[in-house]
This record gives structure tokens, sequence and C-alpha cells, in this order.
């Protein structure tokens, strides 16, 4: 990774304090090809032989990159998820 990679990363991680959601970080983090390049290449086998210059040239960034956030303060919404049958997970 070269020192740009790790001051826009570092940047990345700092600018969002503890009291919001990590989806938005998340997208952010791995909107990056080079970060997800190693994600992949250590995750999905068909990436596992082929040099990790490479595997950013693979990557087709998709609307998740630009679509909006929708911020959720612990204080302001309670949201359930019920699409696993027999399972409730709020969030």
């Amino acid at each position: 990774m070269t020192t740009k990679m790790k001051t826009e990363a570092a940047a990345m991680i700092s600018c969002y304090d503890h009291k919001k959601k990590y989806d938005m970080y998340c997208k952010k983090l791995l909107s990056n090809k080079q970060i997800l390049a190693y994600v992949m290449k250590g995750c999905i086998p068909e990436y596992a032989d082929i040099p990790l210059e490479d595997i950013p040239s693979y990557i087709e960034m998709s609307s998740i990159n630009t679509a909006d956030c929708e911020y959720i303060d612990d204080h302001q919404v309670e949201v359930t998820d019920e699409a696993i049958p027999g399972a409730q997970i709020k969030y």
C-alpha cells in the first residue's frame, strides 16, 4: 500500500464518530479498489492466483458508492429486521 492510500484510509476511519453506524464507513472503505483487491484475493478463490496489482482492473464500481446514505442515531430510530424466519434483528 502506498503512503497516499494509507493516509486516505486513515482519514476515512477517523472522520466517522462512534455514534454513527458502520454501514457507510464500510462502503467507503471497500469503495477503494486497492483495499477491495486485498479482500478479493484472500476470500475469493478465483482471484487467489491473480497478481494483486491486476485485480483492481476487474472491479466495476456500482451505484452503492454514490447512493445517498441515511445515518441512524441510537436515539432516533429503532429498526427491526424479520427477514429470517424465527429471528428478529434490531438495529
